[in-house]
């Protein structure tokens, strides 16, 4: 699968002390076909879907869209557009993997 990145300077970072609706919507926009490509849709949660804004992180969601169970295939998508990823298990729930994007201020909740 090859993937075409988009040359805009610093997209996958805040701006102006955190992130707004807007910007989180170019994020989605940007690796949502990638990420379907590797069976995954992108949604977005958190303080910049409640309030349209949050100054701590971009919180996103992504949903397996067909039969699909390989995450490495999503970790590598996101990898190559928003940089190195902390894969880890949510123990409180059942089948979900949280990735985060520490340098990014991006966190995504994998959901089967």
């Amino acid at each position: 699968m090859s993937v075409v990145i988009e040359e805009e300077e610093d997209l996958f970072a805040p701006k102006n002390d955190g992130w707004s609706l807007m910007h989180a919507l170019r994020v989605i926009r940007t690796i949502q076909k990638p990420c379907m490509e590797a069976g995954y849709y992108i949604a977005l949660a958190g303080g910049v879907l409640n309030r349209g804004f949050s100054a701590n992180d971009l919180d996103l969601v992504a949903v397996r869209r067909i039969n699909h169970d390989q995450l490495d295939d999503l970790v590598d998508v996101l990898e190559k557009f928003i940089g190195p990823c902390i894969v880890g298990n949510i123990e409180i729930v059942k089948d979900s993997t949280h990735l985060k994007f520490p340098t990014q201020k991006i966190e995504i909740r994998v959901v089967k």
